[in-house]
């Protein structure tokens, strides 16, 4: 069977007030006891029985938790009050919440009523009749639709741009390696850069002033001719 929700209020039956004292007791005990392992905080309860104001419920014990308050009040009176709340500033602080609230949805509400005057006003009412303050509320309203209506077009442009650009052009097919003979045959072979002498040229081994002379351009192996221009453009180019 389901729990239903008790009520806070003061119990009529005295009995049931003790059974739910103690009930409510020990797992009051419990959540004191988690709270000091899971947080590792130091904490203690002294809970005082109306029927027995002399042998209060104390936990872990009487002697612990007057050990802990006893610490508790040797501290600077800085550090005591610094997280200490009283009943006085926790109602200030509900009444600071409820009030920031109230506030909000009066702006929220406000807000509406200008919406429902725009619409009216579309609609064809006169606004004749329309307060300073909400015709200023209503011009804010309207600048604020204005934006928002201009912001949205530029997003639709530019989703529309996007969707209408033509597609990328596909990336260039990869050259073709060169053949492996042109690699084989290149650079060309040294015999090409030489050309044979001409005709009527003296031998090798002639004792020729002309040959003397000419001994540097002329290849001691193949007795051929070397050009000087093409030699040196084939080093240097």
């Amino acid at each position: 069977m389901a729990r239903c929700k008790v009520k806070l209020v003061r119990i009529a039956n005295a009995s049931t007030r003790r059974t739910t004292l103690r009930k409510r007791l020990k797992g009051l005990m419990k959540k004191v006891r988690e709270l000091t392992v899971l947080c590792g905080v130091e904490a203690a309860a002294v809970v005082f029985d109306p029927q027995d104001p002399l042998h209060p419920a104390a936990w872990p014990s009487r002697r612990e938790a007057a050990l802990s308050l006893q610490r508790f009040r040797a501290l600077p009176e800085v550090e005591r009050l610094r997280k200490m709340t009283s009943q006085e500033a926790f109602l200030r602080q509900r009444v600071a919440k409820v009030r920031d609230q109230l506030r909000r949805q009066q702006l929220a509400n406000h807000e509406l009523e200008m919406s429902a005057l725009l619409f009216e006003g579309l609609s064809g009412r006169s606004l004749q009749d329309v307060s300073i303050e909400n015709g200023y509320s209503l011009s804010l309203l309207v600048d604020n639709k204005l934006q928002e209506i201009a912001a949205r077009r530029q997003e639709l442009a530019m989703q529309l741009a996007v969707a209408s650009a033509p597609p990328p052009l596909p990336p260039p097919p990869p050259s073709a390696p060169m053949p492996l003979q042109q690699n084989i045959n290149w650079p060309p072979p040294f015999s090409s850069m030489i050309t044979s002498p001409p005709v009527g040229a003296p031998a090798p081994g002639h004792d020729s002033h002309a040959a003397a002379g000419n001994l540097h351009n002329i290849d001691q192996f193949s007795g051929a001719k070397i050009d000087p221009f093409l030699w040196s453009d084939s080093l240097f180019s």
